[in-house]
């Protein structure tokens, strides 16, 4: 949820060779994500509805959720998504998959999972992120993956966007102002157009 193509972009290519380099990073929708967001559009998680008749039970939280099945939610939003890195040879890709295949991102808890994949695999779907360079003034993300460290585990389907909040609650200058891109911050009226017709 919270990491993007510049993210790992930046974190990869600190690990590359000094004459390798990371050509580009792009995250693209897994098959069990785009099932799995479209069945959550319509009725919610799946563990979480399934969890609601057993909710009563020793361990169900505040919420009325079974904490584990909450954390089987969580953990399984992190198969919802994979990123493709391009490098410059087989050089680069070798020295960057010894280092970093199983290393921890920042204090997320999240490993980092790598796999060699042919160059001339296909993917179905488009990318939702693509980065091939540093932008300025990059700050990496601050986050921990609850699940997998924390015994109160916290719900991220509903959570309101991060990045949006981040922006929302910055200061701007009138030149900061002038060249940003406030359609990413916005809902549109299409999907308030949706929501009328469906009610």
């Amino acid at each position: 949820d919270r990491v993007t193509a510049t993210d790992i972009f930046v974190l990869l290519g600190s690990f590359k060779p000094t004459c390798g380099i990371v050509t580009s990073v792009k995250i693209y929708p897994s098959e069990f994500g785009l099932k799995r967001m479209a069945d959550e559009d319509k009725v919610g998680p799946a563990e979480l509805v399934d969890s609601e008749e057993s909710s009563t039970n020793n361990n169900s939280e505040g919420a009325g959720f079974s904490v584990e099945k909450l954390r089987e939610y969580q953990l399984n939003r992190l198969k919802y998504y994979y990123a493709v890195v391009e490098c410059d040879s087989t050089a680069t890709a070798s020295a960057i998959y010894e280092m970093c295949d199983g290393m921890e991102y920042e204090l997320s808890a999240s490993r980092i999972d790598l796999r060699f994949i042919p160059d001339d695999m296909e993917f179905d779907h488009d990318p939702i992120s693509i980065a091939n360079e540093i932008p300025a003034g990059y700050k990496p993300p601050e986050f921990n993956t609850s699940a997998l460290q924390q015994t109160q585990v916290k719900l991220t389907w509903d959570e309101t966007d991060y990045k949006r909040q981040k922006a929302i609650s910055k200061n701007y200058t009138k030149e900061e102002l002038k060249d940003i891109d406030f359609k990413e911050y916005l809902a549109s009226s299409d999907d308030e157009e949706e929501e009328e017709e469906e009610e």
